[in-house]
């Protein structure tokens, strides 16, 4: 049985990513810094109480707005503070682990 040589290696570094790896969404955390994204998400966890709050106060002192936008909006602060709370406890789990390993 022979077996017949690879003629068409020099073409094998020109496979390309179905993507390319700009698309993914890294490129912005790199170039403003893992501080500037989490300033930003508990700034939106901040804006999504604070508007909670609005609501909730618009909805008990005017009889005329409907109470389920400020149901609906109690929900989201909560979900969303509930999300930031879960990630902060990752990543004091992921440090603590971080910390127990030895070097």
């Amino acid at each position: 049985m022979e077996i017949s040589s690879i003629s068409n290696i020099k073409n094998i570094n020109q496979v390309k990513l179905p993507f390319e790896p700009k698309n993914i969404g890294i490129s912005n955390i790199e170039n403003n810094g893992i501080t500037d994204e989490i300033k930003k998400g508990l700034e939106s966890v901040q804006n999504l109480q604070d508007e909670a709050n609005d609501k909730i106060k618009l909805a008990l002192t005017d009889s005329s707005t409907d109470p389920s936008e400020a149901i609906i909006s109690m929900v989201k602060a909560e979900i969303s503070m509930q999300l930031t709370l879960n990630i902060r406890n990752r990543l004091i789990d992921a440090y603590q682990e971080i910390n127990k390993m030895s070097i």
